[in-house]
């Protein structure tokens, strides 16, 4: 109701609470009681003309040690560095190195740094123009061959945005291999509807081929270009210097 009467001018329920508090404690006064706080004289002139003074004698002086020798809480003399006298701390390990930068170029600035060299066009050119001709080669082959790193070469073809492309493995088929096909799925299809239990007595199995040597590494192996060619090669099943392994199932017998 009071706050309907008096709207904003009205007090709060804490601040009455407050004053209840105070008057049954035997308290006779509203107004707040004074402070100690934080003293308005800390950074008095005086107090700054001491900082300034003992600073002057030794630069090297810690802020205890001046708060120490001249009575003054560590907080005031840091205030009285930094804001008053606009001091602050330099590493004892950089002045040297500022002096004798200073002697040396007459300024404390850092020098001008070469940064990465740039490609140069005919390099970018000639680097481009070797992997269109062989796009399988490495770019270690290239940067034999044109000069630089390998990462140069790297960074030329990124320009025209050239990608190193995983070839992939793709059986080789006869031109007898798709007809053969049709003819074994018919032949299976026959035998089921013949006999369900048919698969049974199948073996299924699989096998697979470990080099000796000459075997491509897929995960070495990169085609560049600026788009992906889907590269593959054939695979044939009869070559000298390997070794296959074979494995099968027959029902829930492994072979």
């Amino acid at each position: 109701m009071l706050k309907k009467a008096f709207g904003v001018d009205c007090l709060s329920d804490r601040q009455i609470f407050r004053w209840h508090k105070a008057f049954a404690e035997g308290g006779e006064d509203v107004n707040d009681e004074n402070r100690a706080g934080r003293s308005s004289t800390s950074s008095s002139e005086d107090n700054v003309k001491h900082v300034r003074d003992l600073l002057n004698t030794d630069r090297r002086l810690s802020v205890r040690l001046i708060s120490e020798t001249l009575d003054i809480t560590k907080t005031i003399v840091h205030e009285i560095v930094s804001e008053s006298l606009g001091m602050r701390k330099v590493c004892a390990k950089l002045v040297p190195k500022l002096v004798s930068k200073f002697s040396t170029t007459g300024s404390v600035g850092d020098k001008p740094r070469s940064g990465r060299p740039t490609i140069g066009e005919d390099t970018q050119v000639k680097i481009v123009a070797e992997m269109v001709v062989t796009p399988q080669q490495t770019t270690e082959s290239i940067a034999r061959t044109c000069g630089g790193s390998a990462t140069t070469v790297k960074r030329a073809l990124r320009k025209p945005k050239f990608h190193p492309y995983k070839m992939q493995y793709l059986q080789c088929l006869t031109e007898d291999d798709p007809d053969r096909r049709i003819e074994f799925c018919e032949l299976m299809t026959n035998r089921i509807d013949n006999n369900p239990s048919y698969l049974i007595h199948v073996c299924f199995s699989d096998e697979s081929t470990f080099y000796l040597k000459g075997k491509v590494n897929r995960q070495n192996m990169r085609y560049w270009s600026d788009v992906n060619p889907y590269v593959f090669r054939e695979g044939h099943s009869q070559y000298p210097e390997k070794l296959n392994v074979w494995a099968g199932i027959m029902g829930d017998h492994i072979v």
